[in-house]
């Protein structure tokens, strides 16, 4: 992917696709695979006021706060973290939070208090992903850092799954028809949609997917923001890197196949790899697009 810096519009946006769009036709050793993700990073108030058209235009958002923090007030950085993970819910594009986030490990074995609260606050908020930079580039605990943040994550995950009320799940999404509430990028595949319904209702313990695609039906069932992982199987190893960066999505490259899996080969797969329990509830979005429950 590629995180493009001080994005100020769309047109910016569009400008580095058209470029990356022709370096792919020229030099990609296979053209036909989808080309780099643009991800691009808020650090202006430029951008900030033309927020939604960088969203819509780019395949994802950063939180970069470092530079946000030198172009507006200290303490509008906060909230407006919320606004921009919240806007690319409701668009479901996926959102990273990065700078400082456990910047005191770059010298500490162990982080303050608040950085703590700061990682686990983007969990609650939905981030789909949050990051490290100078604790990992060169600082003196790495590996250490990066432990402790898949430890405060993972303790968090769980957490807010016993206490729904206090995370943002279930709550960004503002597309209504009929009164009911759909996510904006599910809309377009609503299978997914009904894949995310089945799941919740049944207490699925996974969602499999059969992607075989550049990933938009994968990335529709994240857009929902289940509370059960999503378990994507795909032939194209460069389409699994790419869905890595959406929470809850576990893809797996299967590699050679000359067709999307079936339902018995994904929970097949699935259980070989631990991630399914022999009578654990279970949802199936096979290439057809039907979505089918099993408990």
């Amino acid at each position: 992917m590629v995180a493009a810096s001080f994005v100020r519009n769309a047109a910016g946006v569009d400008a580095i696709r058209a470029h990356i769009a022709d370096c792919h036709a020229k030099h990609a050793p296979d053209p036909s695979a989808p080309p780099p993700l643009i991800i691009s990073k808020v650090e202006s108030t430029e951008a900030l006021d033309r927020l939604g058209e960088i969203i819509e235009a780019s395949d994802g958002l950063m939180v970069a706060r470092g530079d946000l923090g030198v172009e507006v007030p200290i303490a509008h950085v906060a909230t407006w973290q919320k606004e921009m993970v919240a806007k690319c819910a409701e668009a479901g594009k996926p959102v990273v939070v990065a700078t400082q986030m456990l910047d005191s490990m770059q010298s500490n074995p162990r982080p303050t208090r608040a950085e703590v609260a700061d990682v686990t606050n983007a969990v609650l908020e939905q981030a789909d992903a949050v990051m490290l930079s100078g604790e990992s580039a060169n600082g003196q605990y790495p590996a250490e850092a990066v432990a402790m943040q898949a430890g405060i994550i993972e303790h968090t995950e769980a957490w807010a799954a016993s206490h729904p009320e206090h995370s943002s799940a279930g709550v960004l999404d503002t597309r209504r028809t009929g009164g009911a509430i759909v996510p904006a990028a599910a809309a377009l595949h609503p299978a997914s949609l009904r894949a995310a319904h089945l799941a919740a209702s049944s207490g699925a313990a996974v969602i499999l997917v059969a992607e075989g695609g550049s990933g938009e039906v994968a990335k529709a069932v994240a857009a929902c923001k289940t509370a059960a992982p999503v378990v994507v199987f795909c032939s194209s190893l460069k389409v699994c890197r790419q869905l890595g960066i959406y929470r809850a999505l576990l893809p797996l490259h299967t590699a050679g196949a000359a067709a999307p899996p079936t339902a018995a080969e994904m929970v097949r797969m699935a259980g070989e790899r631990g991630l399914l329990r022999e009578g654990e509830p279970y949802v199936v979005l096979d290439s057809a697009g039907m979505a089918v429950a099993s408990v």
